[in-house]
């Protein structure tokens, strides 16, 4: 099995070599001011983003971000809107459906009704009709770090702590979308998904083989697991012991984390049902979900599924028997 995998790989190199070609022409002309890259004077913009393609926790972030700065500025985030169904500029209220805004924009317009959320594919165009049409102080780009036609004031990069990019590839052979030398444009790196029990000594040898530019912060984060709320009711509470079976529902980037928690502190005996990153769920498969949870012959069992899934699951028809028992693990950042 191992030896068809290094073949697969092989097979996939010369496209990676020309994906790298792409992707290091197209930052050597932003370096070179042949590519124009815009500054925004009047407002600060942030980005937050990655070298590779999903998984970094870049969304809890960015929530990370605004809630240390909402509370005495005017904040906006604005994101691409991945996997919507509409193009242009989009603002973004909470009673919005995900297929017009994306999921994660959708996300966090319903966690911070207090700031404005918007979506653009042409982030310059989306800031300009920000700062237009609002009193700002902050923009956000959710996943920006790659949009370099906009100059950011502070640039975040994201890196996991168990698949840094500087042990990564290009795309298809790896998962790194960016040159690796480019994590040098970061003003702060921060490494995510970091065990609770980290020890000083493995951040200073993880800090060390960052080789960080002499001016970037570096800080470590983990995830902060909350208590279980209901999709539909967040007053309905539901009590797990080791003799729950769990249905875990999953379309994100990563799921092992969240397996891992659950196993370790709810129970260990757990059916995982995994889609692929932002899954657009079909009545089909809910009909799948819904045949699999009643084969569990366990009276007491539970579906847990994302805050991210739960976005789309909700646009779904679902009966109010089947409501009563999913629930979301919502997740936070803490440094």
């Amino acid at each position: 099995m191992k030896k068809k995998y290094l073949i697969f790989k092989f097979l996939l190199f010369p496209f990676a070599i020309i994906y790298s070609i792409i992707a290091n022409l197209r930052n050597f002309l932003f370096d070179k001011n042949i590519f124009k890259s815009k500054k925004f004077d009047q407002i600060k913009v942030i980005t937050i983003g990655n070298l590779s393609v999903g998984g970094t926790g870049k969304t809890p972030h960015t929530e990370k971000v605004v809630s240390l700065l909402k509370n005495n500025n005017k904040i906006a985030v604005l994101s691409r809107g991945y996997k919507r169904k509409t193009k242009g500029f989009l603002y973004v209220n909470p009673n919005d459906n995900y297929f017009n805004t994306g999921d994660e924009p959708l996300q966090i317009s319903q966690k911070f009704e207090e700031i404005i959320v918007a979506v653009c594919e042409n982030r310059r165009f989306g800031i300009d009709k920000i700062i237009k049409d609002n009193n700002v102080k902050y923009i956000i780009l959710d996943d920006g770090f790659q949009h370099r036609r906009v100059k950011p004031n502070i640039s975040i990069l994201l890196t996991e702590y168990n698949s840094p990019f500087f042990k990564d590839f290009f795309l298809p052979v790896g998962f790194l979308r960016d040159n690796r030398k480019e994590y040098k444009r970061a003003d702060i790196i921060i490494v995510t998904k970091c065990s609770d029990n980290i020890k000083k000594e493995d951040i200073d040898s993880f800090t060390k083989k960052l080789n960080p530019k002499f001016n970037q912060k570096i800080f470590f984060s983990k995830i902060i697991y909350s208590e279980l709320e209901n999709l539909y009711n967040n007053n309905l509470k539901k009590e797990i012991n080791t003799n729950t079976t769990i249905l875990l529902l999953t379309g994100i980037a990563k799921t092992q984390y969240l397996y891992n928690y659950i196993k370790k502190h709810y129970s260990s005996d757990i059916i995982n049902i995994e889609y692929s990153d932002h899954k657009n769920f079909t009545k089909q498969d809910i009909e799948k979900i819904i045949s699999t949870y009643e084969k569990i012959t366990n009276k007491n069992k539970i579906i847990i599924t994302t805050e991210k899934d739960s976005i789309r699951l909700k646009k779904i028809d679902i009966n109010s028997e089947i409501q009563n028992i999913i629930f979301v693990q919502k997740i936070k950042i803490e440094f």
